[in-house]
């Protein structure tokens, strides 16, 4: 009976041990979007954009990649901050999960030093619009823990010429103030049209915002985004990083 019991005990403690170990966020809808840029003039659509909103707060936003203001969309300039604030009259943005709902983003949060991703990191590839607060409505938390090196995250995107969205797994492989880069488990999987898409920990909250993938000297396929605590500094200078005491734990 007790060795039973035991063999019982093994094989159940093993099943939840894989369930935790494969735990992935559960995707909220309406958070992610494909956006569209307008201006007195025109309009133009690239890469995505979701809606978060600070810990505590009710004042969402929506928010992108910086670098889609320009040649990434095919743009013949790469559009400044303040060209941004003088030009664009407002985003739209398209739910990826259900295209009957739409957000409208007016005003613009100006970033002086915004500029693409390159050599020097990502932080500041950043465009960031304030939606207007309506009852109800879900968006995305910013994560306040510090991400380490082996942390398992999930780009949740809506993949190119498709109706899907999902959830691509990675590693984080490498960890800065001015940028996080992921192993993806994917090696094949298609992401273009994807920077601006969020980048979620196990539990769902945002650990940063992709902006491209690379690969390496090996042949493997890493992706690159703007740390969440660059997204926070926009959204509250003040704020403070809260390193996670699970996380730190050795």
């Amino acid at each position: 009976m007790k060795k039973s019991f035991s063999l019982w005990l093994v094989l159940w403690c093993g099943g939840w041990a894989g369930l935790v170990g494969h735990a992935q966020p559960v995707p909220v809808p309406n958070v992610i979007f494909r956006p569209s840029f307008l201006t007195p003039d025109l309009a133009y659509s690239a890469g995505m954009a979701f809606r978060v909103r600070q810990e505590n707060s009710d004042q969402h936003y929506l928010v992108t990649a910086h670098s889609l203001f320009g040649p990434a969309a095919d743009l013949d300039v790469q559009m400044t901050s303040a060209d941004i604030e003088r030009m664009i009259v407002a985003a739209v943005g398209v739910s990826c999960t259900d295209p009957r709902s739409v957000v409208v983003a007016r005003r613009y949060l100006p970033l002086p030093d915004a500029r693409r991703a390159d050599e020097k990191g990502s932080d500041k590839d950043i465009a960031m619009f304030e939606l207007p607060a309506r009852l109800g409505e879900r968006a995305l938390v910013l994560d306040r823990s510090v991400p380490l090196a082996g942390d398992k995250v999930w780009l949740y995107v809506k993949y190119a010429g498709t109706a899907r969205v999902g959830l691509e797994p990675a590693k984080l492989a490498w960890i800065s103030d001015h940028e996080i880069r992921y192993l993806l488990e994917n090696q094949t999987v298609d992401l273009r049209g994807t920077t601006g898409a969020p980048l979620l920990s196990a539990e769902g909250t945002l650990v940063g915002m992709h902006m491209g993938i690379f690969t390496s000297k090996a042949g493997r396929k890493f992706g690159y985004a703007c740390p969440s605590a660059a997204l926070l500094a926009v959204i509250d200078p003040s704020a403070k990083k809260l390193p996670s005491v699970l996380k730190d734990k050795p």
